[in-house]
């Protein structure tokens, strides 16, 4: 029994480190877009650029694995308007609001998006809102409206914020709706699926925009690789090794030290600054979305339900 003991805590402990990881790796993302632009790059290009080459390498990967690639004509479909309208559409507003505002404040106003997608779960699948997770929403939302209102008194770029606001709308879409109607496709499968349709997304908007041009220095090279493999390959890796042994909600509770790392991050590499109104705020907000997952994996267990 002690030998069983204490291989589950060490199994435990590395799924911990995973997760970790890919917080780390998930929060540094905005990092190297931020290096990036200052090659020239354009956020279409960039991610175009990202996901073409993501896209690739976890089909390479699939295929080494020798894991089947195969899904229905509906799932296929699906997969390509998850990744082709909403991811892309996530990806780039976020992209893009780190360009306007700091970092920190763009990720801090994303991850409102778990009490998004409970709303979005009350309202569509009539999933009931416990005292709980209300409190925990309203802790979360009191939280962004400190970070919005500091925001517009020390006079922070309006539009910025409104595409940070625009990340977590349809960021909450896109979990929402793959979350019901994507069930049977494994997560790199559907990754690899998603990562393809994106770029398709992101190149067809890039054409259409005018904004989509290979005219970058060469300086670009370094940051696009670090976006592709720490920020995407590897991120994505740990983040799956970790679910293995913690399980999908534990797994993302613990992934909410991704936009601590962010913060970090950006106040360590561009010297970006919070108010202390707007840190109060970005605290509450991510404690807000901590309990709102908690919640739900307590309603979950207690309905004897299954999270996909």
């Amino acid at each position: 029994m002690k030998l069983n003991g204490g291989i589950f805590i060490e199994a435990q402990h590395k799924g911990l480190i995973c997760i970790v990881l890919s917080a780390m790796g998930f929060g540094i993302m905005p990092i190297f877009a931020k290096i990036a632009y200052k090659g020239g790059i354009t956020p279409e290009t960039l991610l175009s650029l990202r996901f073409i080459l993501s896209g690739i390498i976890l089909f390479i990967y699939l295929r080494l694995s020798k894991v089947s690639i195969k899904v229905t004509k509906r799932d296929l479909m699906y997969l390509f308007l998850l990744g082709g309208v909403l991811y892309s559409a996530t990806a780039i507003f976020y992209f893009y609001s780190i360009r306007y505002i700091s970092t920190a404040l763009s990720v801090l106003i994303m991850y409102t998006h778990p009490m998004m997608v409970a709303l979005l779960s009350n309202i569509f699948d009539r999933e009931r809102l416990t005292v709980q997770v209300l409190m925990s929403m309203t802790v979360a939302f009191m939280g962004l409206s400190m970070i919005l209102g500091d925001s517009l008194v020390l006079k922070v770029n309006t539009f910025g914020i409104l595409l940070a606001l625009a990340t977590a709308i349809s960021y909450s879409l896109y979990i929402f709706i793959s979350s019901r109607i994507i069930k049977k496709v494994p997560s790199l499968v559907a990754t690899a699926y998603i990562s393809i349709s994106a770029f398709g997304g992101l190149v067809g908007l890039g054409l259409a925009q005018g904004n989509l041009s290979l005219n970058f220095d060469t300086t670009v090279g370094i940051p696009l690789v670090g976006l592709v493999f720490c920020s995407t390959i590897f991120a994505l890796v740990f983040f799956l090794k970790g679910v293995e042994v913690l399980g999908a909600t534990k797994s993302t509770i613990i992934s909410m030290f991704e936009p601590v790392f962010a913060v970090v991050f950006s106040m360590l590499i561009f010297k970006e600054t919070l108010s202390f109104l707007q840190l109060v705020g970005g605290i509450a907000v991510l404690s807000g979305a901590v309990m709102v997952m908690i919640m739900k994996e307590k309603v979950t267990e207690v309905s004897g339900g299954q999270e996909v």
